[in-house]
This record gives C-alpha cells, structure tokens and sequence, in this order.
C-alpha cells in the first residue's frame, strides 16, 4: 500500500516518462506459479474440494529445469502435503538462485488447531521447511507449531517475545508473526 503510487504504471499523478518508465520495471519482474492445489474455499469451513496437484510440481520444477530458470525468489502458501513441503525444498535447491529470498507462509493452522487434513508429521515437515526460509510468516497458532509452544487464546507481550525468539532459532533471517493483538 506504502508504495502503490510508485509501482503504478496507471496513476494519474505521473508523468507519462514515469509511467513508461514504470512500465519498464514491470516488465523486468517475471511471475511464475506453481499450484499445489484447488480449493473451493479455506478448509476451516465445514465443507471444501481439494482437487490435489502434487503430481504436477515435479513435472513444472523440471520444466523450469530445462529452460534454465533461477527465481531470486520464492514465496509458499498453502501446501497440501508433506509431499509438496518435500517438493518446495527441492525447488528452494535447485530453481533459486544462490542469492533468493526464500519466504514460507507455514499456512496450517489457526485458533489453536491445524487445518483439517494435517497432523503433526505435517507441522514437523513445514517446521523443517521454515528452517530453509530467509522471511517466515506465520500465525500465532503455527508459530506454536512450529516451535512445540502450547497455543494460548490470551497472550501477552512475553508469550509473544518468547514465539519469536523460538522461531528464530529456526533459522529465518526475519520473522513476520501474524494475528498478533493485545487487549488491555
């Protein structure tokens, strides 16, 4: 939002040199997506499709692979198994390139449960996962997952100072700890 104005090629307090000109810069950013899945909405509620794409990661990684394709970043979301978590560490190895920003989403859990369809074998594989990450973004909720911390609906600010220290310790370079709020 900071810096909407900047990036858009379209506002109408530009010049038209700096609308082409950012214009340009977009044109140097390349987005590719890899889907791990298709949900018909978040699985917190009662009811969802999962149609599961894992069989076509390797097939993409490998497309990638071929053309000589090396991100300078990568960004995971939800991943639907330990398969794709084991998946995304081979991308992180080989389609990155020496200096990437590697982020993890660990999207798993909120409210103190993991999302239906994932156990403590998932949590452990995506804690592994955020020990390759440079950014780790996590919830509340995952970051007590992901650092063995019983979850706490009320919290304050050493509950939270001691989640960040721990996942720290896992290795991330910066940590954005989500969902964070503190009532007097």
């Amino acid at each position: 939002v900071l810096f909407f104005h900047k990036l858009n090629p379209l506002s109408p307090k530009k010049t038209e040199k700096q609308k082409i000109m950012t214009w340009g810069l977009w044109m140097k950013v390349v987005v590719a997506v890899l889907p791990s899945a298709v949900l018909s909405n978040h699985t917190a509620f009662d009811e969802f499709t999962f149609c599961d794409l894992t069989s076509e990661m390797p097939k993409i990684r490998e497309s990638w692979e071929h053309q000589g394709i090396k991100f300078s970043a990568l960004y995971t979301g939800y991943l639907g198994s330990t398969k794709q978590i084991s998946y995304v560490k081979d991308l992180f190895d080989n389609v990155s390139k020496e200096t990437s920003i590697k982020i993890v989403d660990p999207a798993m859990a909120d409210q103190g449960k993991l999302y239906t369809g994932f156990d403590m074998d998932f949590a452990k594989a995506m804690t592994a996962l955020c020990r390759k990450a440079d950014i780790i973004d996590p919830n509340i909720t995952e970051a007590c997952f992901l650092t063995d911390t019983p979850y706490r609906e009320v919290y304050d600010e050493a509950y939270v100072m001691d989640l960040l220290t721990k996942l720290t310790a896992l290795g991330a370079k910066a940590i954005v700890l989500t969902g964070v709020g503190y009532t007097p």
